[in-house]
């Protein structure tokens, strides 16, 4: 079943859920995007938005030994220092040199991220935009690293 983005748009929510239910069902969040020609970040977020499950589509079976995004946001991150300068950068936040010694913190457990994409500048803002507004990020002291070429 393929069915115009404007047709819809023009349905009842209710319909609208049904229908987003059947076609990523059918064709996968990618299959919605390419034919609406919109990024899979906006049909995740109309999925969300109307209560369609995304974890998995029927008859797939879940991948062994792989992480979800959430869990992976929630893994503890080792500390970047070596023996020598370690007294040193445990006051210097910015530090970059390696270490495999985990950072001892008490309170909270501190997490990493890490996103290679590629896509339309307006894809790769949406897709910062739905990490911000994860929370994860919000009161916390980050190091951000940023790499962009023109493809």
């Amino acid at each position: 079943m393929v069915i115009s983005l404007s047709d819809f748009e023009s349905m009842s929510d209710k319909d609208k859920r049904k229908i987003l239910e059947e076609l990523k069902n059918e064709i996968g969040v990618s299959g919605i995007a390419k034919t609406w020609e919109i990024s899979r970040t906006k049909v995740y977020n109309m999925l969300h938005a109307f209560n369609v499950p995304v974890d998995s589509r029927r008859g797939r079976q879940p991948k062994d030994n792989k992480t979800s995004p959430d869990k992976e946001l929630d893994k503890p991150v080792l500390k970047k220092s070596s023996n020598n300068n370690q007294a040193k950068q445990e006051n210097n936040i910015n530090s970059c040199e390696p270490s495999l010694e985990p950072e001892e913190k008490t309170d909270e457990t501190k997490f990493s991220f890490y996103l290679d994409t590629q896509g339309t500048g307006t894809f790769v803002s949406e897709t910062l935009q739905l990490l911000i507004a994860s929370g994860k990020l919000s009161n916390s002291v980050l190091r951000l690293n940023i790499s962009i070429e023109e493809m």
